[in-house]
């Protein structure tokens, strides 16, 4: 570890003899990933640093891996309201530069955070479409360890019929949806706590286009996408449950009919 530290100090220096605020802003990067290992928060702080070094300088991928290092530390640490905050717009950045691997980096730990706020569904359906898109990494390291035990986790939490439905409606879905997807778990989270966090996020539209609400049921709803079908008739499944975000009413479909399929937490048959 002393090896490491000094060296990363030593690209400091040399970061700023040159001059170069695109290799300053890697150097405090990869400082602060040194300094994690050892003190959590000045590796923080030199990450903050090194995310808002690189956006000055117009370095778009140390911000991006500064911002993945980041959410990734926060979250560990239980700070996951600070590390909410940091998604939509690295998730984002992603998209647009069209940098699919570290999207699916930073859809895992998006799916480890969901998983602590008890957003299991949602959590499983990102960790199953990294786990078979092409263009994601192979989890390696302590990650191993850490994606084996949130499975687990995973498990014990879900019905097995609800995770097999989550497991097939993400081998399923199209990679940019699957973003949109924790795009919007991530505004029905930031909605529900909003006066906490300093922040308002507006609900879904596609939300408030596909459900009918009715009373009130008092129950939070963890947003996981469920493929329904009318079984009496063998019709092909559709999707109905795209996002609700925070404490809902109970919801019924628009023009729909009974047997239908239902999110396990706030939709119910009319």
């Amino acid at each position: 570890m002393s090896t490491a530290r000094e060296q990363a100090q030593r690209a400091l220096v040399a970061a700023a003899a040159a001059g170069s605020s695109g290799y300053q802003a890697f150097a405090t990067y990869a400082a602060g990933e040194v300094a994690l290992l050892e003190d959590p928060q000045t590796g923080i702080s030199l990450l903050r640093a090194a995310a808002a070094q690189a956006g000055r300088a117009g370095a778009t991928q140390v911000i991006t891996v500064a911002r993945i290092a980041l959410a990734a530390a926060l979250t560990r640490l239980g700070r996951h309201g600070e590390a909410l905050v940091l998604f939509p717009a690295l998730l984002d950045q992603a998209r647009r530069e069209g940098n699919w691997p570290q999207l699916w980096t930073s859809l895992r730990i998006l799916a480890e955070l969901l998983a602590s706020l008890d957003r299991h569904e949602i959590a499983a359906l990102l960790l199953t479409a990294a786990r078979e898109a092409p263009s994601a990494p192979a989890v390696s390291g302590p990650d191993v360890d850490r994606h084996r035990l949130l499975d687990d986790l995973i498990r014990q939490r879900l019905e097995p019929d609800v995770l097999h439905q989550i497991t097939t409606l993400a081998r399923a879905l199209p990679r940019a949806q699957v973003a949109d997807r924790a795009l919007a778990a991530i505004d029905g989270l930031n909605a529900r706590t909003a006066p906490r966090l300093g922040t308002s996020v507006p609900s879904d539209p596609d939300a408030r286009a596909t459900h009918q609400l009715t009373e009130s049921a008092g129950r939070s709803c963890s947003g996981v996408p469920v493929a329904l079908g009318d079984n009496r008739r063998s019709r092909p499944s559709r999707e109905f449950h795209l996002i609700c975000a925070g404490t809902v009413p109970s919801v019924r479909p628009v023009g729909g009919t009974q047997d239908w399929s239902f999110c396990s937490l706030c939709l119910r048959s009319s």
